[in-house]
């Protein structure tokens, strides 16, 4: 059964983030938080 209950957690996060949590808000701010540019990050995540 899915219920859409939000977590207390999940409300404070989403209060901090001025919005719902996503891939690309938490690869984004993850990003930020190391100062590394969009392009390095985007090489970092190639295939090898």
């Amino acid at each position: 059964m899915i219920t859409k209950k939000t977590s207390r957690a999940r409300k404070w996060l989403e209060k901090y983030t001025s919005g719902p949590l996503s891939v690309g808000r938490i690869l984004s701010s993850t990003r930020l938080a190391e100062e590394i540019s969009q392009v390095d990050f985007a090489k970092s995540w190639e295939y090898r």
